[in-house]
């Protein structure tokens, strides 16, 4: 072949050139079309399938909760919530389990909740209660849960024993159902949390935590004639360094009850040459 005749050639598949591009263009799209129509039969025999096992099995029709709780809710009462919007013959695999337990979390009383589906006829649900740790008075009687969260209250016989929170100001950092940011009682609740996990909280009975100062608590504590404390006691620890500060009002009382000594008063905001008394103030 002369190079004329190659010339020529390559000119030739030069003016073709354009027309491959498109073929390759439609192959693709076909090629796309074709995974999209799989995709679309799959999904089709996915749902039918469903439908016929499933959803559409009468077999597994509701018939029964089994609820088990952690708190003070009663199983008929969150049987009754149920019953309200899970209408009868409903399929296990038609409900909606998060809506279920979006549903249950809206009483405030109520942390978290767990929905599980018991094949072949059984939706069991777990609930775990906020447990309230201190009461106070806002507008009637309220209580308060050991992440902070503001709960209404009647003050049960139990409820009644729950240390109170007393001088609360800021109420606007308070809404019932909510986290409050409420900076007193968050250091207050960490107070509560600490006597309860450490060793030290065996000295300390709180009957009220007064808020008003500005950046100290006054708690007041039960009688204890094992550790030589005074009925009512006074004991005021600073915000800052809270934990520090109820170490060293515990190493005060600890020491006073070797000797036989009583304790009435203890004013821990100071370091060094704490001021403490006989007698409650």
């Amino acid at each position: 072949m002369t190079k004329k005749a190659t010339s020529t050639t390559y000119q030739k598949i030069r003016k073709k050139s354009p027309n491959s591009g498109s073929v390759a263009v439609m192959r693709t799209i076909f090629v796309l079309f074709l995974l999209c129509l799989t995709v679309f039969i799959i999904a089709g025999i996915c749902i039918s399938l469903k439908k016929i096992f499933l959803t559409g099995n009468k077999e597994l029709t509701l018939s029964h909760f089994s609820i088990s709780l952690q708190g003070a809710r009663s199983k008929n009462g969150i049987e009754r919530k149920l019953n309200k919007f899970i209408g009868k013959n409903t399929n296990l695999f038609d409900l909606d389990l998060g809506s279920v337990k979006k549903e249950l979390e809206k009483d405030v009383f109520i942390e978290r909740v767990r929905v599980s589906r018991i094949l072949p006829t059984t939706l069991k649900i777990e609930v775990f209660e906020r447990y309230p740790i201190a009461k106070f008075y806002m507008k009637g009687r309220k209580l308060i849960d050991r992440e902070g969260y503001l709960l209404p209250g009647d003050f049960t016989k139990n409820q009644r024993e729950l240390p109170l929170f007393a001088g609360i100001r800021n109420k606007e950092d308070i809404t019932i159902g909510k986290k409050t940011k409420h900076p007193k009682i968050l250091s207050s609740l960490l107070f509560l949390e600490f006597i309860a996990t450490h060793q030290s909280g065996k000295f300390f009975e709180p009957i009220i935590i007064q808020l008003a100062n500005k950046d100290t608590l006054r708690v007041r504590i039960k009688k204890q004639d094992k550790y030589y404390i005074r009925d009512n006691c006074l004991i005021i620890l600073p915000i800052e360094n809270l934990k520090t500060a109820i170490l060293r009002a515990a190493s005060i009382i600890r020491e006073r009850a070797m000797a036989q000594q009583y304790t009435g008063y203890i004013d821990a905001t100071y370091y060094t040459n704490i001021p403490v008394k006989t007698s409650s103030q």
